[in-house]
């Protein structure tokens, strides 16, 4: 008897990296029919524009999306939130059939935007369909505390998160943290998926120095923006004149910042991408990276790359204790222009070799596709 599967993707664009590779291996299990469902107008359309032109075809074709009547763009929280709401309230036939048909529904588990709170309400009331979790964007699990919305509300349907590892520590926190069961599968972006986009983007000549740098904003000022951008151009040019200097911006880039600095320091020599930053990836010699997860990819396709971050004495989700979150992974990591310049000086990328604290299986989905099967 066929399964029937909904992917909702409601929260970030982030989440494509973790669900196409599963969807790409399901897809070619017997039984199994899957639908993907873009809930957010904002995300599609980012994904409409960038990913969309080189995706599977198979995946492709299981991509549908929200109609969006109601501008969920809006500058003003508050209209943001009620167009979100509107639109639900516009596509709830779609919607409606779309659960009521699954045996299955996906989404990343914090349950946080308007679709996913609708979402665990509506299940709870009426489909009590069991749901898979996971943690979206590119970093893989470190830990997840958070209960709260299971606690306060008398759930009547489990939720199943995918865990990155087959580990006892990941294991145990997320079965703490009030899901009914983790189920391993590995780590997406080391999957048959990733592999075969390294393969369609290789090219063999003109590779880069790539820098992944924040958006411009709290975790990135301008002035710091511009050290980055003269200092690493400076660097990169003494000891590797022949690669091309590479900028990609953050999908969250609002800004014409360097584009506008480029001009008006008469900087020579550098090219700005935007939108899927795996091309530009697997096209370079070196990924220098400031606080960004895209570092896993380059990780994950063994193309070498290290932090580059100057500030100091800050605090966020990104940065405890004056040390980076990616640098306790053990990622290599440089606090100045000194120690990095010192770094290029000796890079060798025949011989640079990453050394995580932690091992990331490929990803394997058989605990996955029997849980689905077996229900």
């Amino acid at each position: 008897m066929n399964k029937n599967i909904t992917f909702f993707i409601a929260d970030n664009i982030g989440e494509i990296y973790f669900i196409f590779p599963i969807v790409y291996d399901l897809i070619k299990k017997k039984n199994i029919e899957i639908k993907i469902v873009f809930t957010n107008e904002i995300i599609y359309k980012n994904f409409n524009e960038k990913y969309l032109h080189d995706l599977d075809p198979i995946i492709r074709s299981r991509i549908s999306t929200l109609k969006f009547l109601f501008n969920e763009k809006n500058f003003f929280k508050p209209l943001r939130i009620i167009s979100k709401f509107l639109n639900i309230l516009v596509n709830f036939n779609i919607i409606f059939k779309s659960l009521i048909s699954s045996d299955f529904y996906f989404i990343e588990s914090s349950f946080r935007t308007s679709f996913g709170r609708f979402l665990f309400i509506i299940n709870n009331l009426i489909f009590k369909r069991e749901i898979f979790v996971y943690k979206q964007g590119l970093s893989p699990f470190v830990v997840t505390k958070n209960s709260n919305k299971f606690s306060k509300v008398k759930r009547r349907f489990k939720i199943n998160h995918l865990a990155i590892s087959n580990s006892k520590k990941e294991i145990s926190e997320l079965i703490q943290a009030g899901y009914d069961t983790a189920i391993p599968l590995g780590y997406p972006l080391k999957s048959a998926y990733f592999y075969n986009l390294q393969k369609k983007y290789k090219r063999s000549e003109n590779l880069n120095i790539l820098f992944l740098p924040r958006a411009i904003g709290p975790k990135l000022s301008e002035k710091d923006a511009e050290k980055y951008l003269i200092e690493i151009k400076r660097i990169t040019e003494k000891y590797f004149p022949l690669n091309k200097f590479t900028i990609h911006l953050h999908l969250k880039e609002r800004s014409n910042f360097f584009n506008k600095t480029i001009k008006n320091k008469n900087l020579n020599n550098i090219v700005i991408k935007t939108g899927n930053p795996i091309k530009e990836i697997v096209n370079s010699r070196l990924v220098i990276c400031n606080l960004t997860s895209a570092i896993f990819i380059a990780y994950c396709l063994n193309i070498p790359a290290v932090e580059l971050f100057i500030g100091k004495n800050e605090t966020s989700d990104l940065i405890k204790s004056n040390v980076t979150a990616y640098s306790q992974m053990g990622f290599e990591s440089y606090r100045d222009f000194e120690s990095f310049e010192e770094f290029i000086k000796n890079f060798d990328s025949k011989n640079f070799k990453f050394n995580l604290k932690n091992n990331f299986d490929n990803l394997n989905i058989s605990s996955l596709t029997k849980a689905i099967l077996d229900n």
